[in-house]
């Protein structure tokens, strides 16, 4: 079968790929691009773009479209041939020595001219033609392995050579590292796609939206380069990592030449004097008051600061002006309304505004309000990826069951869930599949397959995660120093590939000084470096010599293949169980490899029991019962989440008694936690 991508702008073009494609689908197996690729010309700095391209078990044709009779249609071919032919050289999977191992064939189609052997008049002629000249028979690995090269997907993590023994995670990694990667089929039309007017891209965690919007990024400014393109985004430790990528992605792309950042802008959504973002951006260019971070708490709250700011600037911009021409917005599901509403006003009638979210970042409901509501219109493109190409499908089911609370109690399940999303369609759209229909009082059972989870990993699944319930604070440190030097001696996993996520996020920074301090005063063999996000510079995360010990704030939006998650207790939390549940959710999900899941006490023993359950239910999420709308309701009133400052003051307050004598405080504990149980 034939999978058709893209669409050309020129709707003759349009017109003859589609009839082409609908005379050819069912003869061919492999791909047919419209409109794609487009490469800069390094001479003329003019974007070159292909028609078309047939890449097919029967053979890779590169198709020329135009309406105008040319004096040379040879000239035209052979640029395009050599621009292809470079960039398939360049990768060593299509050689075999100094040729590719296929045959690059190029035709024109031109209906004001006289048929040749290598022009064509209409799509009759051109299937006619690719009967005649297409006489391969090349197996379906090379045809992927030609679709990546075509799509410049492969290498889209960064490939280094690592220094790996058999036998070990390092290994491993290193395999994963050189799998030959494609953009599946919604991937490139995300890709591709024309975002006249709004574009919604969105899918799970590590579903690959932010490559996406890189990758559509760098083809917006090959295709239009003096457009005034902006990528922004939320949490400023990404900044490096999406620099880096559209950077990279560009130059292969390019041969080599740099974009142009004058009109390539990647700034944070929020910014300061001394670090650009888009809102300081706007107030500077409208001549109107700036807040920072404090200020803005102070006016308009902690959980309302950005939006208040974003509000505050709509009221106070008399007339807007097109400021950019198109506007890419990564972590969409963090920033409020009133920031999209900026963003479309600065753009002009076409309203070219692309953003990509986490569709269930919170599992109680879809991250997003529905466009209607965001815009007060309805969306052109909507594009759900399905495929998670981060996490193994393991790591996921058990970031889910956690999350929502699913195994807190079995035989009274619909009443001890946390939190469950609102639709019942959403399973379908993340990539679960289920043998019956998901409804009301339903017993279903959610599981993922490898199209939704490829497993590139290819390692036992029960291996991935594992749950450490230890004795005390100074324990799990213990432990955790010992598996962190198991995997850096033993397994041979890079330095950088280890990331810690404290899940005590009020006193993380405590945490830290006391992993040094016990890293350093015991004096253990090995030295090991390590590291906090954010000492040097807002967007410093990964070292190459140092372990990153991080918040959970910062650590979203990042990636190791080994996560470690320590004070993991705190997301049992009774008086917030919505947001710690999220929060240790989005803990697990930075993992492209292996969890390790550390904690102490009472709480932990809890989270131990779910884990459990996970194993025992094979990876599965298990509804004894699947809860009805008015189910759903009831769990969302019975979870609610109490305020940030009443948490912070029963926390210090349980800090406080635990220093009394063990007789008193097991007296006061008694009452107290009885008062956390009518909270």
């Amino acid at each position: 079968m034939l999978e058709k991508i893209g669409k050309n702008d020129n709707s003759e073009s349009q017109r003859i790929i589609e009839s082409f494609y609908n005379q050819v689908k069912d003869v061919y197996d492999g791909f047919l691009y419209a409109g794609y690729p487009i490469y800069n010309d390094m001479f003329s700095e003019e974007p070159v773009k292909v028609d078309s391209i047939l890449i097919s078990n029967r053979g890779v044709l590169i198709i020329h479209i135009t309406q105008q009779n040319l004096v040379s249609f040879e000239d035209v071919q052979d640029n395009l041939y050599n621009k292809i032919e470079v960039k398939m050289k360049s990768y060593k999977f299509l050689l075999n020595k100094r040729s590719l191992l296929f045959d690059l064939n190029v035709v024109s189609v031109c209906e004001n001219t006289q048929s040749t052997d290598n022009v064509v008049k209409n799509a009759r002629e051109l299937v006619e033609y690719c009967q005649k000249n297409l006489n391969d028979n090349i197996e379906f690995e090379l045809v992927k392995k030609i679709n990546s090269a075509v799509q410049e997907a492969y290498g889209l993590g960064k490939r280094e050579n690592i220094d790996f023994e058999k036998g070990t995670k390092s290994e491993l990694i290193s395999n994963m590292n050189n799998i030959i990667e494609t953009h599946d089929t919604r991937q490139m039309e995300a890709i591709l796609a024309d975002p006249v007017g709004i574009q919604r891209i969105r899918g799970m965690a590590g579903s690959g939206k932010t490559i996406v919007l890189a990758r559509k990024a760098v083809e917006l400014h090959t295709a239009h380069p003096e457009w005034k393109i902006l990528v922004t985004y939320n949490t400023r430790s990404v900044k490096p990592m999406l620099q880096s990528l559209i950077d990279r992605l560009y130059r292969k792309k390019n041969n080599g030449q740099k974009p142009n950042y004058d009109n390539l802008i990647i700034m944070h959504g929020w910014g300061s004097a001394s670090s650009p973002g888009f809102y300081y951006y706007l107030c500077k260019y409208y001549n109107v008051e700036t807040l920072n971070l404090n200020q803005a708490k102070m006016k308009f709250g902690s959980n309302r600061a950005f939006e208040g700011v974003c509000n505050k600037l709509l009221k106070e911009i008399t007339h807007f002006k097109k400021l950019f021409d198109c506007i890419l917005i990564d972590e969409a599901q963090d920033f409020p309304v009133p920031f999209f509403r900026l963003c479309l006003n600065n753009l002009d009638q076409h309203k070219r505004l692309v953003y990509a979210y986490d569709e269930l970042q919170k599992l109680n409901e879809e991250a997003m309000p529905t466009p209607n509501k965001i815009f007060n219109c309805d969306i052109e493109i909507d594009t759900p990826l399905k495929v998670s190409y981060r996490n193994q499908s393991s790591v996921i089911v058990t970031a889910h069951a956690i999350g929502m609370g699913i195994y807190r109690d079995l035989d009274n399940q619909n009443e001890n869930l946390v939190q469950i999303p609102e639709s019942n369609d959403i399973w379908e759209v993340i990539g679960y599949e289920s043998d019956n229909e998901v409804r009301a009082h339903q017993e279903i059972n959610l599981y993922r397959t490898k199209e939704t989870s490829p497993d590139y990993l290819n390692t036992d699944v029960n291996s991935l995660v594992k749950i450490y319930k230890l004795k005390d604070n100074d324990d799990q440190y213990e432990k955790l120093i010992e598996l962190i030097r198991k995997d850096i001696a033993k397994e041979k996993v890079p330095v950088k590939e280890v990331m810690i996520i404290d899940m005590d996020t009020l006193y993380h920074k405590n945490n830290y000084s006391n992993l040094k301090f016990i890293i350093n005063g015991k004096g253990v063999k090995g030295k090991i470096n390590v590291h906090l996000a954010g000492t040097l510079h807002p967007e410093d995360f990964s070292r190459d010599d140092s372990i990153v010990y991080s918040s959970i704030l910062r650590a979203k939006g990042n990636e190791t293949f080994v996560v470690y998650i320590v004070n993991s207790q705190e997301s049992m939390s009774n008086l917030s169980p919505i947001k710690t549940r999220n929060e240790l959710f989005t803990a697990i999900t930075r993992s492209k490899g292996w969890v390790n899941i550390l904690g102490y006490g009472e709480k932990m023993q809890n989270l131990e029991n779910e884990f459990n359950k996970v194993t025992e239910n094979n990876y599965q999420l298990y509804f004894k019962r699947y809860p009805s709308e008015e189910e759903k309701k009831k769990i969302r009133t019975t979870n609610i989440d109490l305020k940030k400052e009443d948490v912070i003051a029963i926390d210090n307050m349980e800090k406080l008694l635990k220093n009394l004598p063990k007789d008193k405080f097991n007296e006061i504990m008694e009452k107290f936690n009885e008062l956390k149980k009518d909270l």
